[in-house]
C-alpha cells in the first residue's frame, strides 16, 4: 500500500487530533480502517522513529487520566519500543526512559498505568540484563511492600519482568518473598494491591523455584490462597489472572504443590462452591484440580491424600453444574442432534470436567466420594435433577468402569425407567448414557438390562414427535460386545 509521505509528517504537526485519529482507526475493528492506519505507523517507524516516539508520549502528557487516547499510545508503544529500540537516538533513549519512570510513579488511573507498565516492563527485559536502567530497578526494591501508590505499577512490573529476565532476579528471591508477602495478608477494602502481589508471587514461584527451594515459597503459597479467598469478590478478574497462573505452575511444576495439597485443595472448592462468583472463577478453580489429578505420575497420588469431605464437595460442585440446562420446547424437533445445544456453559464445562476427572483418578477415588444421594437423584422430581444424575453417570462410565459394575444394581433399573421419562431431554440423556454404558460396561450391561429396554427402544423408534431423540438413538451402537 503506497503512503503519502505528507500524511506521515502531518502526524508530528502542534495538533494531536491527525495521531488520536490515526490510534482510533489502528484499533478499529473494520479493516479498511485498521490495515491503511497500520500500514501508515508502519512506514513512520521506518521512516521517522524519533519523531514518532516523541509524539506518542507529548500525546500522552496532554491526554486526560483513564482517557483512551493514553491507553492507546501505551499500548502502541509497547508493540513498537522493542524493535525500534536501537534505532532511536540517545537523546530519545533517555528522555523517554525519565518519562516512563515518572509515569510508573504518577499515573493515578489503574487501566492506564497497566497499559504504561506494560509498555515499559517492554524496554526494561531489554535492558536490565544490561545492568541499564538502574533508577527502575532501584524504584522496584526500594518501592516493594510500601504502602504508597507507588506499589501498583512496581507490582506490574514485577508480574511483568519476573518471566522476561528471571536470571536477574536470582539474588533478590528472598526480599521478594518478604515484600509479597506483608502486601498480601491485610485484611482492608482494597485488595488490588494484595492481588497483584499473589500474581506477582505465582510468577516468581513458577521461574525461580526448584525441587531444592520448594519450601521456602511454601509460607508465600499459602498468602496467595489467603488472598485470592479474601479478594474474589472484589477483585475477580485479577483474581482470575492469579488462578490461570496457578494452572500453569500446576501443569509444569505440579510437585511443588504436594506438601500443601489439602490446603490448595480446600481453597479451590472454596471458591468453586462461591455462587458469588462468575462462572469464569469457579471453572478455573476447578480447572487446578483437574490439571493436577491428570498428571498420573504424582498427581493422582497427591489428590489421594486429600480429605475425603473435600473431594465429595468438589464432586458435587460438578454435578449440580449440570443442571445449569435450557428449557425450549423446540429443542425436541430438531431434525439433526447438536449434542451441546440447550447446555449452558456451566453445564458444558463442569461435563467435561467430571469426565476428565474420573479417567485421571479411576473409579476407586470417584465412587467412594461421589454424593451419597447420586444414584437417588435419578428418581427426582425435579427433571434437571435427574438429567444431572443419568449424565454424571454416564461421564465417569469410562474411567469408573469396573467400580460402577459393583454398584450397577444401585442404578442399572432407574436408568431403564428413566426412558419412560416425562422430559424429552431427560430421555435423551439416558439414551447417551446407555451408549456410554454399554461400551464402557460391556458385555455385563447388555446382559442385565439390554431385554428390558428393547421395548423402550422401539418407542423411541416410533416417537415422531421427538426426532432428536431417534437421531440419537441411530448413532450408537447399543447391542454392541
Amino acid at each position: 500500500m503506497a503512503i503519502n509521505p505528507e500524511s506521515a509528517k502531518a502526524l508530528f504537526g502542534p495538533e494531536s487530533y491527525p495521531l488520536i485519529k490515526l490510534l482510533s482507526q489502528l484499533n478499529s475493528d473494520d479493516d479498511d480502517l485498521r490495515k491503511p492506519a497500520k500500514a501508515l505507523i508502519d512506514y513512520t517507524k521506518k521512516n521517522y522513529p524519533n519523531s514518532l516516539i516523541e509524539k506518542l508520549f507529548e500525546t500522552i502528557q496532554r491526554s486526560q487520566p483513564s482517557s483512551r487516547t493514553g491507553i492507546f499510545c501505551y499500548k502502541l508503544l509497547s508493540d513498537i519500543l522493542l524493535p525500534l529500540w536501537p534505532k532511536l537516538s540517545s537523546t530519545t533513549q533517555n528522555d523517554l526512559m525519565v518519562k516512563l519512570y515518572y509515569k510508573v510513579c504518577r499515573e493515578s488511573d489503574y487501566e492506564t498505568l497497566n497499559a504504561c507498565c506494560s509498555c515499559v516492563s517492554s524496554i526494561a527485559g531489554l535492558l536490565f540484563p544490561k545492568y541499564e536502567w538502574n533508577d527502575l530497578f532501584v524504584l522496584m526494591i526500594e518501592n516493594l511492600g510500601s504502602d504508597s501508590n507507588r506499589n501498583l505499577g512496581v507490582l506490574l512490573l514485577w508480574d511483568e519482568l519476573i518471566p522476561k529476565c528471571p536470571e536477574i532476579f536470582v539474588p533478590f528471591v528472598d526480599c521478594l518473598i518478604e515484600g509479597f508477602t506483608d502486601l498480601m495478608p491485610t485484611i482492608t477494602e482494597e485488595h488490588r494491591s494484595g492481588v497483584l502481589a499473589a500474581r506477582a508471587s505465582v510468577k516468581l514461584i513458577l521461574y525461580l523455584s526448584n525441587p531444592a527451594s520448594y519450601c521456602k515459597f511454601y509460607g508465600l503459597l499459602g498468602h496467595v490462597l489467603m488472598t485470592l479467598i479474601m479478594a474474589c469478590s472484589d477483585e475477580e478478574v485479577l483474581v482470575c489472572s492469579v488462578l490461570e497462573d496457578l494452572i500453569v505452575l500446576a501443569g509444569v511444576e505440579t510437585a511443588f504443590f504436594e506438601g500443601n495439597i489439602g490446603v490448595v485443595f480446600e481453597s479451590m472448592v472454596k471458591l468453586a462452591e462461591c455462587l458469588n462468583l462468575g462462572e469464569k472463577s469457579r471453572q478455573l478453580a476447578i480447572e487446578f484440580v483437574v490439571t493436577v489429578a491428570e498428571n498420573r505420575e504424582i498427581g493422582c497420588g497427591m489428590i489421594e491424600i486429600v480429605p475425603k469431605e473435600e473431594v465429595t464437595k468438589l464432586l458435587n460442585v460438578l454435578i449440580k453444574m449440570l443442571v445449569h440446562i435450557e428449557d425450549d420446547p423446540r429443542w425436541r424437533n430438531a431434525i439433526s442432534d447438536d449434542k451441546n445445544e440447550g447446555e449452558l456453559s456451566m453445564c458444558s464445562y463442569g461435563m467435561e470436567s467430571l469426565e476428565r476427572l474420573a479417567i485421571a483418578l479411576g473409579g476407586d477415588a470417584i465412587l467412594p466420594n461421589c454424593p451419597a444421594c447420586l444414584f437417588k437423584f435419578l428418581d427426582e422430581e425435579d427433571w434437571r435433577i435427574r438429567h444431572a444424575a443419568v449424565t454424571a453417570i454416564g461421564l465417569i462410565s469410562e474411567g469408573c468402569s469396573k467400580a460402577l459394575l459393583v454398584e450397577m444394581v444401585k442404578f442399572g433399573q432407574s436408568i431403564v425407567n428413566l426412558m419412560y421419562d416425562s422430559h424429552p431431554r431427560v430421555r435423551w440423556a439416558t439414551i447417551r448414557t446407555i451408549g456410554q454404558l454399554s461400551t464402557y460396561l460391556s458385555p455385563r450391561f447388555q446382559e442385565e438390562y439390554l431385554w428390558q429396554l428393547l421395548p423402550a427402544f422401539i418407542e423411541v423408534l416410533d416417537d415422531f414427535h421427538n426426532p432428536r431423540l431417534q437421531v440419537l438413538f441411530m448413532t450408537f451402537d447399543l447391542c454392541s460386545s
